[in-house]
C-alpha cells in the first residue's frame, strides 16, 4: 500500500491500471446521465429497434389510419326492402318509370318501354291498371329511360341517338335533341338531368339544351360500377341521391351525386318473380319514388308484378 505523501508514480502498476479504470467510468456515466434526453432517445431505439421517424410496434401511422377511416366511410350501407303492396303490370318490356307527384295526372307513372316494334312511352294508373294515353314509337326505335321535366317528358333511345320530348298532357311529341352514344337512364336532379349509358358514368346535362355540362364516375368501396341503367332522382335538401340498378343484376344502388360514391344498396333479389330468376334480360328495371308516402315503385322487363315498397 502507498504511504502518505508517496507519489503515484511510485505505486504498483496494477494500482494505477484500477485507480484509471474507475475516473474514466465515472467520467463516461456523468457525461451520459448529465444529458436526459440522450438517455431518452437511447433507451426508446434500443428498446424497440425502430428507426427514427418509423412507427412502434403495434402502432398504426396516423396516414395508414386516414387511410382505413376513408376506405370503411366509403363503403355503402345495406337497406331492406319492405313491400307494402303489389299491383298487376302487363308485358311491357319496361325501361324507364316515374312517379307524377303533380298536377292533373298525380298519382298516375310515366312509363317508357322497349324493343324495336314495341317502343312505347305511356301514362297510366298503377293501383287500377288503366292506361290513360300513350304514344308509340317508330318501329326501328328502341326506347330507353325517360323522365319529367316539368309540363314536358323526355324520352332516351338506345342507339338512334336521339331523345324525344313530349306533351305531358297528350304525350304529343314536341322536339327531339341529338346526343352521343348510347342511352339508358334518365332523370331529372334539381336543375340538371342525370343520364347513363351503361358505363360506370353518370352525365349531367342541361334540361333546356341536353347538352352535357359535366360528369361523375360512380364507385363502390372505392371500385368503379358497371353497366349504369334505370335511374331515379331522389332530392331530399342535403342528401340528394341518384338511385340506379345495375343491368342484370336485383341491386339497387343510391349514389351521391357529388362524389359518385355509392352510399346505399338493396338487394331485392327477393322480387324477381319465380318464372323469371336466371333469365338474364327479364331483370329489374323500373325505379319511380313518390316523394308524398317516401314509398318506391319497382317493376321490371315484362315483370307481372308492380311492387310498392319502402327502404329502411
Amino acid at each position: 500500500m502507498s504511504g502518505p505523501g508517496r507519489p503515484w508514480w511510485h505505486l504498483p502498476l496494477a494500482v494505477v491500471a484500477v485507480a484509471a479504470i474507475a475516473v474514466v467510468a465515472l467520467v463516461a456515466v456523468n457525461g451520459v446521465v448529465g444529458d436526459d434526453e440522450t438517455v431518452a432517445d437511447t433507451g426508446a431505439t434500443q428498446a424497440t429497434g425502430v428507426e427514427p421517424g418509423q412507427s412502434e410496434p403495434g402502432q398504426s401511422d396516423s396516414s395508414d389510419t386516414e387511410s382505413s377511416d376513408t376506405e370503411v366511410t366509403n363503403q355503402p350501407s345495406e337497406l331492406e326492402i319492405v313491400v307494402v303492396a303489389e299491383y298487376s303490370h302487363d308485358s311491357t318490356y319496361t325501361q324507364g318509370l316515374e312517379f307524377i307527384d303533380s298536377g292533373p295526372d298525380s298519382g298516375l307513372l310515366l312509363e317508357s318501354g322497349g324493343q324495336r316494334g314495341e317502343s312505347v312511352i305511356r301514362v297510366w294508373n298503377p293501383v287500377t291498371g288503366q292506361i290513360v294515353r300513350s304514344h308509340d314509337l317508330d318501329g326501328d326505335l328502341f326506347a330507353e329511360g325517360a323522365t319529367l321535366v316539368g309540363d314536358e317528358a323526355l324520352q332516351l333511345t338506345w342507339q338512334a341517338e336521339t331523345a324525344f320530348r313530349y306533351d305531358v298532357a297528350s304525350l304529343t311529341p314536341i322536339d327531339e335533341v341529338s346526343y352521343a352514344g348510347e342511352g339508358w337512364g334518365l332523370c331529372q336532379l334539381g336543375s340538371d338531368l342525370v343520364m347513363s349509358d351503361g358505363s360506370s358514368t353518370l352525365t349531367f346535362r342541361d334540361p333546356d339544351t341536353f347538352e352535357a355540362m359535366a360528369s361523375v364516375n360512380v364507385t363502390r368501396g372505392g371500385a368503379p360500377v358497371e353497366n349504369l341503367n334505370e335511374l331515379e332522382c331522389v332530392a331530399s335538401g342535403d342528401s340528394d341521391l341518384v338511385w340506379a340498378n345495375v343491368y342484370q343484376t336485383a341491386e339497387l344502388m343510391a349514389i351521391d351525386p357529388e362524389t359518385g360514391q355509392v352510399v346505399h344498396t338493396v338487394d331485392a333479389a327477393a322480387l324477381v318473380p319465380d318464372d323469371l330468376v336466371g333469365n338474364s334480360d327479364l331483370v329489374l328495371n323500373g325505379i319511380a319514388y313518390s316523394p308524398d308516402t317516401d314509398r318506391f315503385w319497382l317493376t321490371g322487363k315484362r315483370w307481372p308484378v308492380l311492387y310498392e315498397v319502402e327502404l329502411r
